[in-house]
Formats: C-alpha cells, sequence, structure tokens
C-alpha cells in the first residue's frame, strides 16, 4: 500500500506517491472456522522453519507492545485453517508431550480459525532447535505435521 497525493499544481508540485517497499508487510491468507471447516482446509503454520536470526521482533511479527519481555518471551509459532474448536499438541521427535493448546473459539470471532504456540514448553522451559511433530485433533479429523526451530 503506499500514499498518494495530486501535487499543487498552481504552484509546480508534481504528484507525489511513497516508494512502495517502504511499508512492505508479509501477510498470510486467514479464513473463519466455518470456512475451514465446511471446506476441510488443511492446517498450515507460520514461520516454518522458525529461523532464529531472522529478527521477526525487531521486523513487527512478534512482540509488539509487549516491552518488558526478553525476544525468548514472545517468540511465535502461528497455527491456521484451524477448526474452531481442537487441540494442538506439540511433541519432540522422541515422542514426549512439549505442550497442549485447547483452541476453543466461537465462530465469527476473527481468530476463529488461529492460534499460536510461543515456544515454551509445558514446562516453561524455551524450546532448543530441532524438528518437532504438531498434532491438531478436532471432532471431523487429525491432522499431523512437522516444524522446524533453528536457533
Amino acid at each position: 500500500m503506499t500514499t498518494f497525493d495530486f501535487g499543487s499544481p498552481k504552484v509546480g508540485l508534481p504528484p507525489l506517491e511513497t516508494a512502495p517497499v517502504n511499508n512492505t508487510v508479509i501477510e498470510y491468507p486467514q479464513y473463519d472456522a466455518q470456512k475451514v471447516e465446511n471446506e476441510n482446509l488443511d492446517v498450515y503454520i507460520y514461520p516454518n522453519p522458525y529461523l532464529i536470526d531472522q529478527n521477526y521482533r525487531d521486523n513487527g511479527f512478534e512482540g509488539r507492545g509487549i516491552l518488558d519481555r526478553p525476544d525468548d518471551r514472545v517468540r511465535e509459532i502461528h497455527f491456521a485453517n484451524l477448526p474452531h474448536k481442537c487441540k494442538i499438541s506439540i511433541y519432540s521427535l522422541d515422542g514426549d508431550l512439549l505442550i497442549e493448546i485447547d483452541h476453543n473459539v466461537p465462530h465469527g470471532d476473527p481468530s476463529s480459525a488461529h492460534d499460536s504456540w510461543n515456544l515454551i514448553t509445558r514446562n516453561t522451559q524455551a524450546v532448543v532447535s530441532g524438528l518437532y511433530y504438531w498434532v491438531v485433533e478436532s471432532d471431523d479429523r487429525i491432522q499431523i505435521g512437522k516444524v522446524a526451530i533453528i536457533k
């Protein structure tokens, strides 16, 4: 998105427009839970892989407005295309349960098909680099995927 004005021909000021790269933001399409459930859309996560050196916080993707916490406490991996009621489980490669997230958001809520994980285990420890499995269980189906965290 850019800003534009028509200038002022009376004083010789030409039309002006900001450069398209000034405010570039990466956007991901998000559907509401009703569409996800009606069309059986697959869950996806982002960013995957999660790269610690990508400065997600500095670029405004995580930790907006949270200035009192260190970087490792505002990190997030996002789940999209979720049914409005489901359970998200994250496992290590050994099969150890790291965390369970109960997603139960009413239809019509803007976050009904979205949730996030802060990369903290149920034992309040930050995860280490590695490959992890995620499982999304709803009444209709079970979906399994992988996420890589590279620190």
